[in-house]
């Protein structure tokens, strides 16, 4: 669903673009990028298996579109991480996108932009509050963060996150990939090959924010802590109905 990417300029200028039935099915033009499936209309959410006729199912990058059909006919899947893991990787993955492509944004779907060089404490001034909320809600929430979310878009979140046909956890991984096998079928084929992970190992925020950046991190999350909180509900349901419940956590 990639194109190559646009100059920063008309990348700015393409955030709240859509992408139409027609344009979608026809493999016409801009599509969206890493960021597609926030761009789609309903008419070309409901379109995506025409376009990809092998498609499986669905994971973004970016954010949600702002009209979004629950009741889609194929799964849409979510991993879920804990917030304060989240921050730590998403400011590694902006280091790490500035370094690589000076003068670019860094920040996925070109949502914000922050100083050269700023260290965590700095960054988050300028990182969008909430961020996995603000995804689910859709591309408008995100990237006009400036203006603060309420109780009420936080139940929408949860709304559309339960549409998601599996709610995974990161902090579950093993156990995550259990529930998909059982979903949809899939083999399990023993060995699996980790990709885009980082050379020092998965973020962890114990170790690696001190007490202070800790509490400002925390004061950018509250909703995001709601809403994993409410994953990890979901997930462990979802996992309890196939035989997986939490009794069965060691040996699953």
């Amino acid at each position: 669903l990639s194109r190559p990417s646009p100059s920063l300029l008309a990348n700015s200028l393409l955030k709240f673009q859509t992408v139409d039935a027609d344009e979608l099915t026809s493999h016409q033009g801009w599509l969206g990028g890493a960021c597609f499936f926030g761009h789609l209309t309903p008419s070309a959410q409901h379109a995506l298996p025409r376009a990809f006729p092998n498609l499986g199912f669905v994971a973004s990058e970016g954010p949600m579109p702002d009209e979004f059909v629950l009741n889609l006919d194929y799964p849409l899947i979510v991993m879920m991480r804990d917030p304060y893991d989240r921050i730590v990787s998403a400011h590694k993955w902006w280091q790490f996108m500035t370094e690589r492509f000076p003068g670019s944004l860094g920040s996925i779907c070109s949502t914000y932009s922050a100083p050269t060089n700023s260290t965590l404490s700095v960054w988050i001034d300028y990182y969008p509050d909430n961020w996995v909320t603000r995804s689910l809600l859709g591309q408008r929430k995100l990237h006009n963060y400036h203006k603060p979310l309420t109780l009420e878009d936080l139940e929408r979140a949860k709304n559309r996150l339960e549409a998601f046909a599996a709610v995974l956890v990161l902090e579950e991984y093993d156990l995550s990939l259990k529930v998909v096998e059982e979903l949809f079928g899939w083999s399990n084929r023993g060995t699996r090959t980790e990709v885009n992970v980082s050379p020092g190992g998965r973020s962890d925020s114990n170790r690696e924010l001190d007490d202070l950046t800790r509490q400002k991190v925390a004061s950018t999350i509250q909703l995001d802590l709601q809403l994993y909180q409410h994953a990890h509900d979901l997930f462990w349901k979802q996992a309890s109905q196939l035989g997986y419940g939490k009794s069965r956590r060691a040996t699953a």
